[in-house]
């Protein structure tokens, strides 16, 4: 698949994840509130259970689908890692160029899926 279709694919997840957020927000603050004021809570709180059993029951059948990562290694070591780091280099100056940063492809191959981290003024 090419690169352009993964990000479509990504763009029509999103889309369709946030339609359905939205209809799932209004529908609990509009008709399941409507069915427990006027038909009871039995029926306002069932409503309820029986869209998170289809929630769970959709999700189950669709995890194969998704696309795992193996772990490699300790979160938390890599974690320390960077907090050592950046503790050792906080009172360094930056060089004014971004090309003359530090960048090791094999270091960052599993944390950089789509090729390199861009690099930003933000902090």
């Amino acid at each position: 698949m090419t690169k352009d279709g993964v990000a479509s694919r990504k763009w029509n997840l999103f889309n369709w994840y946030f339609f359905i957020m939205g209809f799932a927000s209004l529908s609990a603050l509009t008709i399941v509130v409507y069915v427990q004021d006027n038909v009871g809570w039995g029926w306002g709180l069932g409503i309820p259970t029986i869209a998170m059993l289809i929630s769970i029951i959709s999700f189950m059948l669709g995890s194969p689908l998704y696309k795992t990562v193996k772990p490699e290694g300790s979160p938390l070591v890599r974690l320390a890692q960077v907090i050592v780091a950046a503790t050792k280099k906080r009172n360094e100056t930056l060089p004014d160029d971004p090309k003359f940063l530090y960048q090791n492809r094999e270091l960052d191959a599993p944390i950089a899926l789509e090729g390199n981290l861009l690099h930003s003024n933000q902090y």
